[in-house]
């Protein structure tokens, strides 16, 4: 899959978490494309959950989450119709 391919995944995926609440943001470097997730803590403090990955390959990989390791994959998956 190529570069540009998982960037509009992974911006989809963004969209998709952060309607449910979260703060996520697309990032690539041009080997990786990441997903970064944070969720909201009492007093304004921000928690970081960590990553999702979209693979080359076409696959979410979720191996870098902290936190809610299935449920950002799973809604990155509906949003974006790749596998985990």
């Amino acid at each position: 899959m190529d570069i540009e391919t998982r960037i509009a995944h992974a911006e989809t995926a963004a969209t998709a978490i952060e309607a449910g609440g979260y703060t996520a943001r697309a990032w690539d470097n041009g080997d990786y494309v990441r997903v970064y997730i944070e969720r909201m803590l009492s007093r304004g403090r921000r928690q970081e959950m960590g990553y999702i990955e979209i693979t080359g390959d076409g696959r979410i990989d979720a191996g870098q989450m902290q936190r809610g390791k299935a449920g950002m994959r799973d809604r990155a998956a509906a949003a974006t119709g790749l596998p985990c």
